[in-house]
């Protein structure tokens, strides 16, 4: 049986590029599933696309690392719950900390802002 929570645990995104991470339960406990999307405007409102152009491919890949990073983490403090007894559960308040360029040059540029993270083009 597979269920999933009904808001993502988090969502990165960088310009009308976003990366949203689900949480979902299995027989084996949590595992972690990724979107990536583009929004766009037409004269309809707005959309989410899973289309992305060449120019934009750089900025996905930069968005699934820091994705693939945030559920590395969720995972090992899922597994820091298992091992404590406690129930696994997925978090949606919890973000990345900022770090400095320095200590970790991927995640220069990231930023928090309500429940989503923004990224910085690159230059």
């Amino acid at each position: 049986m597979k269920n999933s929570t009904s808001t993502p645990v988090d969502t990165i995104r960088d310009g009308s590029i976003k990366a949203t991470i689900w949480a979902n339960l299995g027989e084996k406990g949590t595992f972690y599933s990724v979107q990536i999307t583009r929004t766009y405007k037409d004269d309809q409102g707005y959309h989410d696309t899973s289309s992305f152009s060449g120019s934009e491919l750089l900025r996905v890949a930069r968005l699934m690392n820091i994705a693939y990073d945030e559920i590395l983490i969720r995972r090992n403090e899922d597994k820091t719950q298992r091992q404590q007894g406690a129930q696994t559960r997925a978090d949606p308040d919890r973000h990345l900390e900022v770090v400095s360029s320095k200590a970790r040059p991927e995640m220069d540029g990231l930023s928090l802002r309500g429940d989503e993270r923004s990224v910085g083009h690159f230059p």
